[in-house]
């Protein structure tokens, strides 16, 4: 008989997740002098989660938080489509190729979500559990959680790293 996490595991494939990854709830404390510099000096997108305490301590927007479930989908890195190169034409970075990420993200979280809620209470596990999907506007820094669910680690850039498919993954 599987676990729950087994059987996440395998939904997630199914539902073509590339990557996902189990961490602890603790908190990520050790990233608050960091992002206290990071806003003093305007280094900020303004698209963060605005309250620090509540981007390290999981406590602070969860009861009793114990688990985090990382996961990350490569972004294409080809083209479908023959580049015409009969007229001028510009560049964009493979992220912003195709659908917008958050709304793919949110459509694998929400399906995600659903299976472990179904699964959960056949195994008469689930207790009120809260499920929030975040991608990189969430309370959480998703590169943090991700490497510590081990789906890779944090380069000199700033971005997960994979294994597979380096930096090119949304998270």
């Amino acid at each position: 008989m599987s676990s729950l996490k087994e059987k996440i595991i395998t939904e997630s494939k199914r539902l073509g997740i590339d990557k996902i990854g189990f961490t602890t709830a603790e908190p990520f404390d050790y990233l608050e002098d960091s992002l206290k510099e990071q806003k003093a000096n305007g280094y900020t997108s303004g698209l963060e989660h605005p309250i620090i305490e509540e981007r390290l301590y999981p406590e602070k927007t969860f009861e009793n938080p114990k688990s985090i479930i990382a996961i990350a989908l490569a972004y294409p890195t080809k083209s479908r489509q023959p580049i015409p190169r009969d007229e001028k034409r510009g560049q964009f970075a493979r992220a912003s190729w195709g659908v917008d990420y958050h709304h793919i993200l949110k459509d694998r979280l929400e399906k995600l979500i659903s299976f472990i809620q179904s699964q959960a209470q056949v195994e008469a596990k689930m207790n009120d559990w809260r499920f929030a999907p975040q991608v990189d506007t969430g309370e959480l820094v998703d590169v943090a959680v991700a490497q510590r669910a081990g789906l890779g680690f944090i380069g000199k850039n700033g971005l997960l790293i994979t294994k597979e498919y380096g930096s090119f993954v949304y998270l």
